[in-house]
């Protein structure tokens, strides 16, 4: 049988409730450390894994959201980006198809967006433009043998690729009076002194002359480059007894020197992309007397050279940009009014020369007027330049601020 007194505790408790602080007992202790340290010193096994927790849960919905920003954006592109997928894309097309290309200068051939989604060269247009119904084209010019691409994508008022001659000749811009826009037997010819008619190409400024009846865009450089003096002639010439020069255009120093300006084998003025664009021209060189009358090239155009990348403005081209009513003949003073081609920087030459004399030529002065010298004379090269029609305008308003820029 169990003594009673083991069975009993309430003796224990009994004890317990007399034991003095020095004598307290080692188990009560340990029971009170315990709840001591849990209720004002958290376990730090414990404050980790919270903080671990935590982080992750804050890391989760930050992927979370970053997820759907990009599908409700669903990967949108630019329209410019597209553009370039579409040439990417036609390049890789054409390339397995050469034997469609046009083989002669001029030709152009196209490819539809659908058709090369179709043939998996891309996706449709709608996976990279949402919330537009867009079509787009790929045009392939040949210019002389050089194949150029030009993308035409159509989303409707929201965006449509433009060419910049119909930038430039958009009917807001063409005027009857004042500087500006003037249409002139199918031509869009700018005159006066402030036009909006600047552009820029590998940083540097040219003037937009005119646009042809055939959308074609005649530029001229505002300034001169670094290696742009040259003599128009400086062969020996009978008539004078020295190298005076001879003012014959098609076996001129200045023809070669204008087909090495072309070349630009020192990349300082031309792109390879934008000498894709600039088209062969036979430039009128037919000589006139100083005191000819017209401003309309007839006299000039009575000759033409062979075909050139790079040439230079008639006389005629000089006078017409002039609004001065009294700029009526070639060597006039009154042209260098109002006239936005005039440089009182350089004296620079002009394509024309005179039949009074078999080597003089005409050059325009720091002064505006057009003279003649000695084709032996040094004077700057101001090259003149035509891009074709499937030039893409980029951006800008013609203005020296915002001068108009290509794709």
């Amino acid at each position: 049988m169990i003594d009673p007194k083991f069975n009993n505790n309430n003796h224990l408790i009994e004890d317990l409730k007399e034991t003095s602080p020095e004598e307290e007992n080692p188990i009560s202790k340990a029971i009170q450390g315990f709840t001591k340290k849990s209720d004002h010193q958290p376990d730090p096994f414990k404050k980790k894994m919270m903080r671990n927790l935590l982080i992750i849960v804050v890391v989760t919905m930050a992927i979370v959201l970053i997820l759907f920003i990009f599908s409700s954006m669903g990967g949108k592109k630019s329209y410019s980006d597209v553009e370039d997928i579409m040439i990417k894309a036609a390049t890789k097309y054409y390339r397995a198809n050469e034997n469609l290309l046009p083989k002669t200068t001029g030709g152009v051939v196209e490819v539809s967006a659908k058709k090369l989604a179709n043939l998996n060269y891309m996706n449709d247009v709608s996976r990279y433009i949402k919330k537009s119904s867009c079509s787009g084209k790929v045009v392939v010019e040949n210019n002389d043998d050089n194949y150029i691409y030009v993308p035409y994508l159509d989303c409707g008022d929201t965006y449509k690729t433009t060419e910049l001659y119909r930038k430039i000749t958009d009917s807001k811009n063409i005027i009857t009076s004042g500087d500006g826009l003037y249409l002139s037997n199918g031509s869009y010819i700018f005159r006066g002194e402030n036009v909006n008619n600047y552009i820029s190409i590998k940083d540097k400024l040219w003037r937009i002359v005119k646009v042809t009846a055939n959308n074609e865009v005649v530029l001229v450089l505002q300034d001169r480059i670094g290696y742009s003096t040259s003599e128009w002639d400086d062969r020996y010439n009978t008539d004078t007894g020295y190298q005076s020069g001879i003012n014959n255009f098609s076996v001129s120093r200045l023809h070669d020197r204008l087909e090495e300006i072309y070349k630009d084998v020192d990349g300082e003025i031309f792109t390879e992309d934008i000498k894709n664009h600039i088209v062969s021209h036979n430039y009128c060189i037919g000589k006139r007397v100083s005191n000819a009358g017209g401003n309309d090239n007839a006299i000039e155009c009575s000759e033409v050279s062979d075909s050139l990348k790079v040439g230079l403005l008639t006389a005629a081209d000089y006078m017409y940009a002039s609004l001065d009513g009294g700029c009526t003949y070639t060597t006039s003073s009154s042209c260098q009014n109002y006239n936005y081609l005039t440089n009182k920087k350089f004296n620079w030459w002009l394509l024309t020369a005179t039949p009074e004399s078999s080597y003089h030529a005409y050059y325009v002065t720091t002064s505006g007027v057009i003279k003649t010298i000695y084709t032996s004379s040094n004077k700057v090269i101001r090259p003149v330049i035509y891009l074709n029609s499937k030039t893409m305008y980029k951006s800008g308003d013609g203005s020296f601020e915002k001068p108009y820029t290509l794709k």
